[in-house]
């Protein structure tokens, strides 16, 4: 019973395995002859590795259903090979169309939207033969920033792991490989490995793989996984089991969303802090877009319409209203990703949940207008001496105060040029007292103008003390008097003539 195109090689066994059939087709694409391949077991002839275990593949076919997928052999010449194939029941053996993948070996590991991702994923996937430890496929940016190319990590075949993998990591290998024995389909395994780059460095290695394909007894036989040099984020006791950590952390109690938007299906992917920012979203672009506050929806728009022509979605934030009708502030930050046509395909990003920080932002800044109110009403300004460089910084306000110019801050010596003689020594002293001593500084002194006025001001201040636990600095404020009419000083006479 023909069920696909005469394009596609013929082979039918047995439910045993062995080869009744073998097509021109079949010798074309897998290099052996009927006469070769007829009465061998067809599960280790073209040693085949399957994406499931076999007896589920029988149960479909037992069914009398056709089952579909994608195999993993191996040919005449010893090169691997990526087939789809449809099998089906027929007289009680197995028949089975199969057709080279348009990609290869790439399919295996990379669909379109991974193939898209790794233009600019800093790591590489791999697939691995279990058997050989010999790699298939490695694509992406890994190797080549380990100081490989290409053709020389391919040059190595089987001696890829041998060679670059740290010793003491080569001995836990065989332990490391049988834990993928005990895996369900779609369950991963992550290790750190050191790996010997070409400058004779060894660099941490972040992996994580799944069984890819299995043999006829059930056997993995291929893994299929990523890797990431992640040296630079690993001190020396740091465990892989501590980055994890660190990673779902970044993404639930930071506020934070991973997401890969497929411009064709509308899809988007999320990961990490769903329910804390959003509430119940659906998995598209357009329930973000629902979900965006009517007010900031054109920062949104208008953020992607910049992305497509190539520009960085950085830093915009706008509110968005939950479902329980709660509204948040996010940032978005993202790119367009292009296929091999030039098209844009897809937009990667992040989602941080930034209304924590627009609400602190929002009280400094009242705080900040309150206070330069307060001050403004005072007739006040600050003023900051670091004792060290002996620089004071002051507000605006003080430069008019003290009549200095304006640009660079004033010296201490400086400062004290424009205080009134008479009360020079005391102003020195006594906040030499505060530097020193830490006492508050309350004192009122007279200041000379360049026009000759005379202007009776009163300066507070403490000193600041540090993380280091160093009061190198006294900060304050300085207030005009003038403005109080008819203001006395029982000790000094003289301030009701500074008021008046």
């Amino acid at each position: 019973m023909e069920r696909t195109t005469s394009e596609a090689a013929h082979i039918s066994h047995s439910p045993s395995g062995e080869i009744l059939e073998w097509s021109a087709k079949a010798e074309e694409v897998y290099g052996w002859t009927g006469a070769e391949a007829l009465g061998n077991d067809f599960f280790t002839f073209i040693a085949t590795g399957f994406p499931e275990p076999l007896e589920d593949i029988f149960a479909v076919l037992d069914s009398g259903a056709t089952w579909e997928g994608l195999l993993v052999q191996r040919t005449k010449t010893g090169s691997d090979l990526c087939v789809k194939a449809k099998w089906w029941m027929d007289d009680g053996n197995v028949h089975q169309h199969c057709e080279p993948s348009p990609m290869g070996a790439k399919a295996l590991a990379a669909g379109p939207l991974a193939a898209t991702l790794l233009e600019t994923y800093p790591g590489s996937v791999f697939l691995l033969d279990l058997r050989e430890y010999r790699t298939i496929l490695l694509r992406g940016r890994q190797f080549t920033t380990l100081g490989y190319t290409h053709e020389e990590i391919n040059a190595l075949g089987s001696e890829l792991t041998p060679k670059l993998l740290h010793p003491e990591d080569l001995a836990l290998l065989p332990s490391r490989f049988g834990e993928f024995a005990e895996l369900e389909k779609g369950e991963t395994h992550e290790h750190v490995h050191r790996v010997l780059a070409k400058d004779g460095t060894y660099r941490h290695i972040s992996t994580t793989a799944s069984v890819f394909a299995w043999d006829a007894e059930g056997t993995p036989t291929h893994l299929v996984g990523y890797a990431l040099d992640v040296t630079d984020n690993l001190e020396a006791s740091r465990t892989l089991t501590l980055l994890q950590d660190q990673l779902k952390f970044a993404l639930s109690e930071t506020g934070m969303i991973a997401w890969i938007w497929d411009r064709e299906s509308d899809q988007v992917l999320r990961v990490g802090n769903m329910k804390g920012i959003f509430g119940d979203l659906g998995p598209t672009a357009e329930a973000f877009s629902k979900a965006v506050h009517p007010d900031d929806w054109h920062l949104s728009e208008e953020s992607i319409e910049r992305a497509r022509d190539g520009n960085p979605m950085e830093g915009i934030q706008m509110r968005i209203i939950r479902t329980d009708g709660q509204v948040r502030w996010i940032e978005e930050r993202g790119a367009v990703q292009y296929d091999a046509k030039g098209n844009p395909s897809h937009m990667v990003g992040v989602t941080i949940d930034v209304t924590e920080q627009r609400r602190k932002d929002e009280f400094n800044r009242r705080t900040h207008r309150s206070l330069r109110l307060a001050l403004q009403a005072a007739r006040a300004s600050t003023w900051q001496w670091d004792c060290m460089t002996n620089l004071i910084v002051v507000s605006d306000e003080a430069f008019e105060l003290f009549g200095l110019p304006r640009g660079a801050p004033p010296t201490m010596a400086e400062w004290l040029q424009r205080i009134h003689p008479d009360d020079r020594d005391h102003f020195r002293t006594e906040a030499n007292r505060t530097a020193n001593e830490g006492m508050d500084l309350f004192i009122d002194f007279r200041v000379s103008m360049p026009d000759g006025r005379i202007k009776p001001v009163r300066a507070v201040a403490q000193r600041a003390i540090n993380e280091n636990g160093m009061g190198n600095e006294v900060i304050g404020i300085v207030m005009d008097l003038s403005i109080f009419r008819g203001m006395r000083r029982d000790d000094d006479p003289e301030v009701e003539s500074w008021a008046a």
